[in-house]
């Protein structure tokens, strides 16, 4: 958190030393100079559909960060748990529809991160909110616990928990 500061602050210092090029990416809203793969965002409406676009798809990465990649790391690339074959297709599945949706979003997010500062706030706040939402929901997810519970059963109660939040988080996606 102290470096996070001093970042903001040394940033914050060296602000009044930069020239107007410079200073155009710590502007806010739409301008001339905030252009995203070519596409100058001069008008509210051309600004609404980057910043709508921005939101979502942070809390679709957010998504696919805390759940799906969580649950590939715990339940596949585990090499002290047995796998079901029911899992293996789902597996497989996660594996690419993973891959391929980080390098695409890495590469339209990291133009908008350098086209205006307003960009990275925008990414920051809708991650840390999905972040906050799917860390409440682990949080708050019951586990059945009793007697007869084996270990097998608790496997099929985590993989649940992954199955429920996807399903949500498809729902979520169906709002937007």
């Amino acid at each position: 958190m102290l470096w996070m500061i001093f970042i903001v602050a040394s940033l914050s210092s060296l602000y009044d030393q930069m020239d107007s090029e410079t200073k155009s990416f710590f502007r806010f809203g739409p301008n001339q100079n905030l252009i995203v793969f070519g596409i100058e965002i001069n008008t509210y409406s051309k600004y609404s559909v980057i910043v709508i676009y921005s939101v979502i798809n942070s809390l679709l990465r957010t998504s696919c960060r805390d759940v799906l990649i969580s649950w590939q790391t715990n339940n596949v690339q585990d090499i002290t748990k047995p796998k079901k074959k029911e899992i293996r297709c789902f597996a497989y599945e996660v594996t690419c529809v993973t891959t391929i949706y980080t390098w695409l979003d890495w590469y339209i997010y990291i133009n908008l991160l350098l086209a205006q500062v307003d960009m990275l706030v925008i990414e920051i706040s809708s991650n840390l909110l999905m972040s906050c939402i799917i860390t409440r929901y682990y949080l708050n997810y019951k586990v059945r616990t009793d007697t007869t519970t084996t270990e097998e059963d608790v496997t099929i109660l985590d993989e649940t928990a992954v199955y429920n939040v996807i399903l949500h988080n498809n729902n979520l996606k169906t709002f937007f």
